[in-house]
C-alpha cells in the first residue's frame, strides 16, 4: 500500500506528539547553536509590530547603604532605563516536497516514517548547520546541500562584530579592545562608559601568552555576568588543539548527561565552567566561505578565534521554531507532489554584551 497523504500527516503528528519536537528521530543532528536554542527559547510575543525589545539596564535596580546609628536614609530611587534592546524576528520557511512515485513506493507506517527522516528530517537538519554557521562567522554555509542561501541570514544575530545588518546593527562580538569598540548591537549604541561592549584579547602565541589570555578574558566576562561565567565557547580548530594540549595533563571525572552530552555533536573541552566547542567546520580559516568575510581580517583568520558566551544572558524569542510538524498538503492540483512548510521565526538576543568575548591568535603555536 502506498503512503497516502492522511497516513503522512497522521505519522508526522504522532512524532511531534511522542517527542515533543521533530529533531528527536534524527538522531545526532543536534548543533551546538541548536542547544543553546533549545535550552533559552521563549515563546513571548515581539513588542513594537516586528520587533522583540527589552529593556537595557547598566545600572543597579536598587541603592542601600551602611546603617551606623538607626536613622540613617535610604535612597528610594531605583535606576531607569531608557534604552532598549530591539532585534527583528526573522521568519524562514522551507518547502518540503515528496513526489507521488516515491509516496507509491513506500509502504505502511514504515515508509512514512522513512519519508519524513529522509525529507523534512534533513531539511531540518541542514537549517540547523547553515544557521549555526552563520551565528559563528556572519558568512554562509557553502555545503552545496544548504538550504537557506543569501540574503536569507542577513539581520540574523552573529558572533562576527564586523558584520553590519539592516540599520546599522552589528554582530555581537567586536575583535577590538573595548574602547576601540564602535556601532551599535541590538539598537543599542556600544559605549564602555555603560559597559555596552564585550570583552577582547590577543595572543601573541599560545605558548607564551595564551592561556592567561584566556583566563583573563573568561574572568573579566564572570566579573562582569554576576559572577556567572561564560558556559559555551566556539574555537576554530587550531585554538581548539592547542587548549586539548593544555589540558592533557589534567584528569577531570564528569557525570554526563547523556541527553545532553550523547548527541553526534561537535567535541568539547572543559575549560572553568564553559564548554569549548571544537568549530572546525565552521571556522576553519581554509574555508572558502571566509573569502572576504568583513572584520575578520588575515591575522585573525590565521591566528585563531575563540569566543565565549554566556547563554545566562541570551535569550532566544521566537513565533515558530522549525521543528514544528509540516502538514502536507497537495499545492497544485494535476502535480503528483505533496508539499509540508516548515517555518521558523526567532532571533537571539544577547541581554549583557560584557558578559561575552572574543579572543584571537590561538591557533598560533
Amino acid at each position: 500500500m502506498a503512503v497516502t497523504q492522511d497516513l503522512l500527516n497522521t505519522t508526522v503528528a504522532e512524532i511531534y506528539a511522542q517527542g515533543g519536537s521533530l529533531v528527536l528521530i534524527g538522531a545526532g543532528d543536534t548543533t551546538a547553536m541548536q542547544y543553546l536554542i533549545d535550552k533559552k527559547k521563549v515563546n513571548k510575543d515581539a513588542v513594537g509590530g516586528t520587533y522583540f525589545e527589552r529593556p537595557f539596564a547598566y545600572r543597579s535596580p536598587a541603592k542601600g547603604g551602611k546603617i551606623t546609628n538607626g536613622d540613617e536614609i535610604v535612597p528610594l530611587l531605583n535606576a531607569q532605563s531608557t534604552k532598549k534592546y530591539q532585534v527583528q524576528a526573522q521568519r524562514h520557511m522551507i518547502a518540503v516536497s515528496i513526489d507521488g512515485l516515491e509516496l507509491r513506493r513506500n509502504d505502511g507506517k514504515l515508509g512514512a516514517v522513512k519519508l519524513i527522516k529522509d525529507k523534512p528530517m534533513q531539511a531540518i537538519s541542514q537549517f540547523h548547520q547553515d544557521q549555526e554557521f552563520w551565528f559563528l562567522t556572519g558568512a554562509y554555509h557553502d555545503s552545496g546541500v544548504s538550504v537557506i542561501d543569501s540574503p536569507g541570514f542577513d539581520d540574523c544575530a552573529t558572533l562576527n562584530g564586523a558584520i553590519t545588518h539592516t540599520g546599522g546593527d552589528r554582530g555581537w562580538l567586536q575583535q577590538l579592545a573595548p574602547a576601540s569598540q564602535t556601532g551599535k548591537v541590538q539598537s543599542v549604541a556600544v559605549d564602555s562608559t555603560i559597559r555596552h561592549i564585550n570583552q577582547f584579547g590577543a595572543i601573541t602565541s599560545f605558548a607564551t601568552d595564551g592561556m592567561l589570555v584566556i583566563d583573563n578574558v573568561y574572568d573579566t566576562c564572570q566579573a562582569f555576568g554576576g559572577g556567572t561565567g561564560p558556559d559555551l565557547g566556539f574555537a576554530d580548530g587550531g585554538t581548539y588543539s592547542n587548549i586539548v594540549v593544555n589540558n592533557r595533563d589534567s584528569v577531570r571525572i564528569t557525570d554526563t548527561d547523556k541527553q545532553i552530552d550523547g548527541r553526534n555533536s561537535a567535541s568539547y573541552q572543559l575549560y572553568k565552567s564553559a564548554r569549548i566547542y571544537n568549530a572546525l567546520v565552521n571556522l576553519d580559516p581554509t574555508n572558502a566561505s571566509f573569502t572576504g568575510t568583513p572584520g575578520f581580517s588575515t591575522s585573525s583568520i590565521t591566528g585563531g578565534i575563540l569566543y565565549f558566551v554566556n547563554s545566562k544572558y541570551v535569550e532566544v524569542p521566537y513565533f515558530d521554531e522549525v521543528t514544528r510538524p509540516p502538514e502536507f498538503i497537495r499545492m497544485i492540483a494535476n502535480q503528483d507532489v505533496l508539499t509540508g512548510h516548515l517555518f521558523s521565526d526567532m532571533n537571539p538576543m544577547c541581554l549583557r554584551l560584557n558578559s561575552m568575548g572574543v579572543i584571537s591568535g590561538g591557533r598560533i603555536p
